[in-house]
């Protein structure tokens, strides 16, 4: 009896001490009172694992204790190391996406540190002493019951420790009590900070099979309150004129480069340049990106591919379709349905008339098969291999999503071995790039960019379509694809950086528009009701989650990790403080509420989703 008390005292102090590595690598904050909650999950759980070890004969039972180590291991070990790679955690929802594995293994091992062997610590000190431990069989009825009672008690002290008070004395319906963030699950991020992996984990698997918080009339009550969009001083400024919206991967402003990129320094110095664009790296990069910019709503983090989970909602508020009766619609891409599926998205979904991918356009010779290689085709390619299509239109409106951006940062990405002596000729060896060999491949990749964009104003002007014709350039993403050591040789401070780091460049283009530096805070799922009022088009705010950047008000960004942004202040949920006024007024008690508003919207989100409102208020 006293040996297997003490092997799981053992078995919940290796629970705690892996909640306890990656709280301090990944959460970079030191362990305080909350803290406890943690503790008393980690020893309710193993109490519980505890359990079902004791159901099996010794050598049996020896080899499942090590079994539940090593799963234990490897999972707090790929949530740290995919954290370092994507910035978040992944869900239970993403583990059968094979294309998503392969990727995550691709960068494996050039994120892994010295740090990750302490996550094998126990495992190895298991295997080296596992000839030595002896585990018996119950002997008796009450004991697997006495287990239960225990792992029961712990649970119970670790919810007793989560506090159902709110934290203000309001009458806001958003006034939540740290129970609240427990049952509405915020972010993976805040979950396993404030719970526990134990906890998220448990608690992720539960909500693929639960329904949504929010009931139809709550939605429709709040739907009602949304103020219907009014005209502003922006409104129609760009109508009647056709649009060219390139969405250019991984471009920051860091690529845009006068010695390098001369026709893109120009486009920002004479163009309206949104200076407080940001676009929120969610749980599926470009994917999510794309969805938002086209459909106006936030990814769900309650499936697994929200371009292809939704993929049959009605959505009547796409540029499209707002467009349909004047304009014809192009979409291009100079890649293939190997990660997404944008073909049925941007015809069905969206509602193009036209889209073409690499194979399509003949910029790739067959389609890519699971683990290949990537050969990223030229953005200047695509350009010139569809720029036919609609050119003689009336009126048009193409989307263009590049991809000779993407990493990898190397010589082996076609459009980089291209570009790099070029990029190596035209920079001055002084730059502090010159010295970086994989900021230099991420200049050699924008490079393309710079070509695309230069040859489509040369086009224009000599097709006498500059006059009439708009050109949109803004980013998917930052480059998340360069190492910390790369992007601070660009200038890009880490330590300080914070949520800034998704700030990327928004630019509108005409030659008759005055440049312009516009310093309204918005984000990618509000570019369609912002260019809808731009283009004189209606938009029905209760089609969609995003909002005009012109409109009265400030907006807000919301981040993957639940952070939140506005021109007033921001919470960002990794931050030892994460409320920040930055107008010096606003309250730590209004910047809680809006965090919490927060969390009300991400559930709307996916009950509007879910529900396909749209279909309902358009039977």
């Amino acid at each position: 009896m006293r040996k297997n008390l003490f092997y799981l005292t053992l078995f919940s102090l290796t629970t705690i001490y892996l909640e306890t590595l990656l709280h301090m690598h990944v959460m970079r904050v030191s362990l305080s009172m909350d803290y406890l909650q943690v503790i008393a999950f980690s020893f309710g759980y193993s109490a519980f694992l505890w359990t079902i070890v004791r159901f099996f004969q010794k050598r049996r039972a020896i080899r499942i204790f090590g079994a539940l180590i090593g799963v234990l291991t490897v999972t707090f070990f790929t949530l740290d190391v995919y954290y370092q790679i994507m910035g978040d955690f992944y869900s239970l929802f993403m583990s059968g996406d094979v294309l998503l594995g392969i990727t995550f293994l691709g960068r494996f091992f050039t994120n892994l540190q010295v740090f990750h062997l302490l996550y094998f610590l126990p495992l190895t000190l298991y295997t080296l002493y596992a000839k030595r431990i002896i585990i018996k069989r119950y002997s008796h009825v009450f004991e697997p019951a006495l287990i239960l009672g225990v792992a029961g008690i712990w649970f119970a002290l670790a919810l007793l420790l989560i506090s159902p008070e709110p934290l203000f004395t309001s009458d806001s319906p958003f006034n939540y009590s740290e129970r609240d963030i427990y049952e509405k699950q915020p972010s993976a991020y805040q979950v396993i900070d404030e719970f526990g992996v134990l906890t998220y984990l448990r608690l992720d698997f539960q909500s693929i099979t639960s329904e949504s918080l929010i009931e139809d009339d709550a939605i429709d009550n709040f739907l009602s309150l949304r103020d219907p969009h009014e005209p502003n001083d922006y409104t129609g400024l760009l109508a009647d004129k056709n649009v060219i919206y390139i969405l250019a991967e991984s471009f920051d402003e860091t690529a845009i480069h006068p010695e390098l990129m001369p026709v893109l320094t120009q486009l920002f110095e004479r163009g309206m340049v949104f200076e407080n664009y940001y676009a929120p790296h969610y749980y599926r990069n470009t994917a999510d990106t794309e969805f938002m910019v086209h459909t106006g709503f936030y990814p769900s983090r309650q499936v697994p591919l929200s371009m292809e989970s939704y993929q049959a909602n009605t959505f009547t508020n796409t540029l499209p379709r707002l467009l349909a009766n004047d304009y014809r619609s192009y979409a291009y891409h100079n890649y293939t349905d190997y990660f997404y599926p944008r073909t049925d998205f941007l015809s069905e979904t969206i509602g193009f008339d036209v889209y073409k991918d690499a194979l399509d356009l003949g910029l790739l010779d067959e389609e890519v098969t699971i683990g290949a290689g990537h050969e990223w085709p030229s953005d200047q390619s695509l350009f010139h291999a569809s720029v036919d299509d609609y050119i003689q239109d009336d009126q048009f409106f193409t989307y263009y999503l590049t991809v000779s951006g993407h990493m990898n940062y190397d010589d082996s990405h076609p459009i980089v071995a291209k570009n790099l002596p070029t990029v190596r000729n035209l920079l001055s060896p002084d730059d502090p790039a010159f010295a970086d060999d994989e900021l230099l491949a991420y200049y050699a990749a924008q490079l393309e960019l710079e070509y695309m964009v230069s040859d489509l104003l040369n086009t224009l002007k000599a097709e006498g379509r500059a006059k009439d014709t708009v050109l949109i350039l803004a980013s998917d993403h930052y480059p998340y694809g360069l190492d910390d050591d790369s992007l601070e040789t660009a200038g890009i401070d880490l330590d300080t950086i914070g949520l800034d780091i998704h700030n990327v460049p928004f630019v509108i283009y005409h030659p008759d528009l005055p440049s312009q530096r516009i310093d309204d805070v918005f984000s990618s799922v509000d570019v369609l009701p912002t260019l809808a009022n731009l283009l004189g088009l209606s938009v029905n705010p209760e089609m969609m989650m995003g909002n005009d950047v012109f409109a009265p008000g400030s907006n807000i960004v919301r981040f993957q990790n639940a952070s939140i942004l506005t021109e007033d202040y921001r919470y960002n949920i990794e931050a030892i403080n994460p409320t920040i006024a930055t107008d010096g007024v606003t309250t730590e008690e209004a910047i809680t509420m809006a965090f919490n508003e927060m969390i009300f919207m991400q559930d709307l989100n996916h009950a509007l989703l879910e529900f396909d409102y749209q279909r309902y208020l358009n039977p």
